[in-house]
């Protein structure tokens, strides 16, 4: 029954460590994206395939807030829709104005992006990508996705105090046995 004890211990163990990673990993990532984060870093979850092979759908971008710009350098910013894109500098542009632009393109698309880009409008620097992470936390973010994992907890809660019942009683049943 100790060696059961152990593996019961360290399986607890693991579980929450691992709750509270993924717990941590929700947290930064709804924390950086919040305006005037004071983290020093942005993450985004990639939703399409513009930039593959190099970052994949459903991989988490961490994009360092810097503003060091360059050709090739892969940059997330706000196009002139509003929405959030992150593709690769081609070509710096300067305007008969002297004011400077971007032409972006993702990776896997043909042709750049039919806009240029002010510096202003620039989010991030690509720094590393988490593989696959995006599609839980956006998962996790969910309603059935937070009713899930709800659940998952409370039914672990309920099972621990199960078995601490059932190791009660047959505690008392071995001692009453004399064992």
């Amino acid at each position: 029954m100790k060696t059961f004890s152990i593996i019961k211990d360290i399986f607890d163990f693991i579980l929450w460590m691992v709750i509270f990673v993924f717990i941590g990993l929700v947290a930064v990532n709804w924390i950086s994206q919040r305006p005037n984060s004071p983290l020093p870093f942005l993450s985004y979850v990639i939703q399409s395939g513009s930039m593959e092979p190099t970052i994949m759908t459903g991989d988490m971008i961490v994009d360092r807030t810097d503003r060091a710009f360059g050709v090739d350098t892969i940059i997330t910013f706000k196009d002139p829709q509003g929405h959030i894109i992150t593709h690769r500098i081609i070509k710096i542009d300067k305007s008969d104005t002297g004011s400077l632009g971007f032409i972006t393109k993702g990776d896997n698309n043909e042709d750049p992006d039919g806009y240029v880009t002010p510096p202003s409008n620039v989010l991030g620097t690509w720094w590393f990508t988490i593989p696959k992470l995006g599609y839980i936390l956006v998962y996790a973010r969910s309603f059935f996705g937070i009713t899930v994992i709800v659940s998952l907890f409370a039914g672990w809660i309920v099972s621990e105090q199960v078995w601490k019942t059932l190791r009660k009683k047959q505690t008392a049943r071995e001692e009453a046995s004399g064992e």
